[in-house]
Formats: C-alpha cells, sequence, structure tokens
C-alpha cells in the first residue's frame, strides 16, 4: 500500500505484510511547502496606505469600522481587475495587470498556509492511529484512506502549482472561475480536514467523541466533496495557470456554485475574497452589488457561524450560502443594470463618496438599510416594487400576507424577522451602528429569540425612517416603491 504523501510529508501506511516503508526524504528546494513561508516577510503588492489611496481615487470611502470595510479593497480591486481581463483591457505585462495579479496570489497563500498544517497533522495522526488502534476497529479507518490520500494530493498539487506561479509570475493571469475554484478547493478540503479529525476522535481511546462521518449541512455536499477528492489526477485543473477548468473540475465547480438555482450566470456573477475571519464588510458586499457581482468568502482558520450557525460551520456549506444569495440577487432582478440596485445607485453613490458631509454613523446606518433591501430580503424587494395585488405569486402564503398586511416597512420587517435564522446576523450589524441587542444563537430559547426578534424589527424600523427622510428625493425618483405609499410617507 503506497505512503499516503508521496513528496513532503512523512505520512505511511503499514504495507499489507505489516511492514513500514522506508519514509520519503523532504524536498531539498528552498521553499517547496507553503507553510514553510514567512507570512509576515511575504511581499506585499499594496500597503495599506496604498489601499486607501487606491479607493480614495474611485471616490470610495471607508468607515473605519472592520463590519463595514472587511475585504472592501479586495471588492473593489477584484471586481474591476476580472472585467477588465475579460473583456481584454488588461494583459500580463501591465503594471495594472501585474499588481493586482500578484496580491491575488499573496492571498491565495494566506489562505492555504494553515490549511497545509491542518492537513499534514490530520494525515500524520491517521497514520499513527492506523497502527495502534485494536484491528476491528481499523476498518473504519481504512474505509476512508483513498478520501485521506486524495486530500493529502489535491492540496499538494494546488500547493505546487502556487509556488510555481508565485516563483515565476510572468504571464499569469487569474481567471474568475479559478480564482473562485480556489476558494472551492479550500473549503471541500478543509471540510475534508474536519471529517476525518471526528472520525479519528471517535476511534481514538484517547478521545472516543461522538462522531457522524460526512453529515453535512446539505445532502449533496459530501459527494461534491468525495468526488473531488478521488477523481482521476490527469482531470485536475492547474488553478494557477492560463486556460479554462478541466471538464471534471468545471461541472464540479457549477454544482457548488448552484446549491439551489441552475443559472448560468452565476458563474460570470460572483468575485472572490480572502477573509480570515470570514467576514464581509457591508461596503465590500454593496460594491459587488452595485458593480453587478456578489462576493465570495473564503475563510483561513473557520468559516463563519452564519444565520445561528443553520450551517453547522463546514466551509463549503458556508461559502455556498454566499453563491446562493448571488442566485437569489439574479433571479429577483438586483444585478442587472435596471434592477433594484441601478434604481438605488444614486443613493448609494452619495453615502460612499468621501467628499459627502454626512456623519459616519448616519451614513453607516442607510448602508445597512440598503445592505437589506438588496440581498439580505431582495425577493420581497423586488415584490414591493413590482407591486400587483392581482399577480398571483409562487408562494401562495406569502401572496396572502403581502396582500393582506404589507403597507409599510414595519409590516414588511415584522415578516421577514420573524424567524430566528434571519435575526441572528443583522444583530451584530444594527450593535455597530449604535443599538444594543442580545444576541442570540442556536441554544437560545423562544424567550431569547423572540425578543431579539422584535428588538431588530424595531430598529430597522427606526433605520428606514431615518432612510426615507435623508433620501425622500431619490426614492421617489427611482419609483421602487411607487405602488405603496406608506412607504414613502405616513
Amino acid at each position: 500500500m503506497r505512503p499516503l504523501a508521496q513528496k513532503r510529508t512523512t505520512c505511511f501506511v503499514p504495507t499489507q505484510s505489516g511492514e513500514v516503508p522506508d519514509q520519503k526524504q523532504p524536498d531539498p528546494s528552498p521553499i517547496h511547502r507553503v507553510r514553510d513561508i514567512d507570512l509576515d516577510k511575504l511581499e506585499k503588492p499594496y500597503t495599506k496606505d496604498q489601499m486607501t489611496e487606491y479607493l480614495a481615487g474611485l471616490l470610495i470611502c471607508q468607515t473605519g469600522e472592520s463590519a463595514f470595510d472587511d475585504c472592501l479593497f479586495q471588492s473593489v480591486l477584484f471586481t474591476d481587475f476580472f472585467k477588465k481581463v475579460e473583456t481584454g483591457k488588461l494583459v500580463p505585462g501591465q503594471p495594472e495587470h501585474d499588481r493586482p495579479a500578484r496580491y491575488f496570489l499573496k492571498k491565495s497563500i494566506e489562505l492555504v498556509h494553515p490549511l497545509g498544517i491542518k492537513i499534514e497533522e490530520t494525515s500524520h495522526r491517521y497514520d499513527r492511529l492506523l497502527l495502534t488502534i485494536p484491528s476491528e476497529q481499523q476498518k473504519d479507518l481504512k474505509e476512508e484512506l483513498r478520501f485521506v490520500q486524495g486530500m493529502v494530493a489535491r492540496f499538494e498539487a494546488l500547493e505546487k502549482n502556487l509556488l510555481d506561479a508565485w516563483a515565476n509570475p510572468e504571464g499569469f493571469t487569474p481567471t474568475r472561475d479559478k480564482a473562485c475554484f480556489v476558494l472551492f478547493a479550500h473549503a471541500m478540503l478543509s471540510d475534508t480536514v474536519r471529517q476525518m479529525q471526528g472520525l479519528m476522535d471517535a476511534l481514538d481511546p484517547a478521545v472516543n467523541r461522538a462522531h457522524v462521518l460526512w453529515h453535512m449541512a446539505f445532502d449533496d455536499e459530501p459527494s461534491l466533496i468525495q468526488s473531488y477528492l478521488i477523481e482521476e489526477k490527469g482531470n485536475w485543473s492547474n488553478l494557477f495557470s492560463p486556460g479554462p477548468l478541466t471538464p471534471a473540475d468545471a461541472s464540479l465547480y457549477n454544482k457548488c456554485l448552484n446549491p439551489v438555482t441552475e443559472l448560468d450566470d452565476v458563474q460570470k456573477s460572483t468575485v472572490p475574497s480572502f477573509s480570515k475571519t470570514g467576514l464581509q464588510g457591508v461596503l465590500a458586499i454593496l460594491h459587488g452589488i452595485f458593480n453587478g457581482v456578489g462576493l465570495l468568502s473564503g475563510a483561513s482558520a473557520e468559516p463563519l457561524a452564519v444565520h445561528a450557525n443553520a450551517y453547522m460551520r463546514f466551509h463549503l456549506s458556508t461559502l455556498r450560502h454566499n453563491c446562493d444569495h448571488v442566485g437569489s440577487m439574479l433571479q429577483d432582478n438586483v444585478l442587472t443594470s435596471t434592477g433594484t440596485a441601478a434604481k438605488l445607485m444614486p443613493i448609494y453613490r452619495k453615502l460612499v463618496d468621501p467628499r459627502g458631509s454626512m456623519p459616519n454613523r448616519q451614513m453607516q446606518r442607510d448602508l445597512v438599510v440598503l445592505f437589506h433591501l438588496l440581498r439580505e430580503n431582495n425577493m420581497l424587494t423586488r415584490k414591493l416594487g413590482n407591486w400587483d395585488p392581482s399577480d398571483p405569486l409562487e408562494d401562495l402564503s406569502l401572496g396572502l400576507f403581502m396582500n393582506s398586511r404589507i403597507k409599510s416597512f414595519l409590516d414588511y420587517a415584522d415578516w421577514f424577522f420573524q424567524r430566528a435564522f434571519n435575526v441572528a446576523d443583522m444583530v451584530t450589524l444594527l450593535n455597530a451602528v449604535g443599538f444594543s441587542i442580545t444576541p442570540i444563537d442556536e441554544r437560545s430559547t423562544d424567550e431569547e429569540n423572540e425578543n431579539c426578534s422584535r428588538a431588530v424589527i424595531r430598529d430597522m424600523n427606526i433605520l428606514w425612517m431615518d432612510f426615507r427622510e435623508r433620501h425622500a428625493e431619490d426614492l421617489k425618483s427611482s419609483r421602487l416603491f411607487a405602488e405603496l405609499p406608506k412607504f414613502l410617507a405616513d
């Protein structure tokens, strides 16, 4: 039985005769693993001052708050970069091309650096445990061998291609699909680590912790990850080279992008971002939306526990949640040149213009309203913006509710924030703009959930009333709620 990793780790499994094969010596090249890179000394294509200058030059403000500014520079840079690369306005050799390309490689190294450490630790532990647990328990461990081997092999290929591109960047051009697939590769490998560690915790006498193997947030995700791990090597894409994804990876990528919908437009409507916490700032998300794209986020450590941990802290589930938002915004006509975002563009431009005179806190509060209207509750926003009481809706219960009750923003918020699923994430934003709401999570009681929901509904209505007053003329000109007068005046 061949070693788990043939080049860069000393992992091994017993041969059928019980002998231990010779351990491979590490590659003597100066840097053969991402984990050998000192991230603090990594070349910085952009300094913080240069990022600030870049944003200011495009008349895009920063608030100084992470809840708004996280990933903003990446959102602006990559949205513009991929659009210009795809239209031929940027080519290798131009500083305007090569500098963002280098920045993408740097963020990729920072993304996979901790993953390499986790994979090596996991594969070493697998080898040790296979030699020490009772033979009757080895069966469960051996059944996962192909996935552990696939995890190591896929990571080593990704790592080698990344380091080759970093060492020889001439001519390197990130493509939108491969750049986003880097996030999916990271997510699938990270979730495999979690699955294998859980299995070993269950089999290890020193831990003996219950674990349900390949139990994930969405039913199709185990098969997606497993197909990625066991795909034949000749079908793997070099994600840091020119050319398209291989057919096998392209098919997997499309399935990952479309957890609910089947929309071709999702592939050209996404932009990657790299966040160590999984958080994306409101300004970063809104910049993408007002430029026709949705922002995907990769996390270096743990995925964000979005929607009261509804996605069970799985990387792939959380990333596909981002994709679901993109699909929803496409379906609900948010991202098109004549859609909901376009109608609210004058308000957005005034808010993000650093030359404006609006106090920072007011600007932040108005951005929260735009974020809610365009990303969080965009389906209902679209239906309200094209109000027709006689129009049969796909969701009969929603149709009846809208016809009978939604007359104002308070009604609108009351419907949306009755579910803890929608409340939990908004609490963070509301508290960031001056409110004080006790957060909830999956352990909260019904009473705590209800109290939190009522507080969010109340405070969102306060934000809307202030927003409506400040932007009355632009809202009227947008015609977005023209058929619902109480949205625009009491």
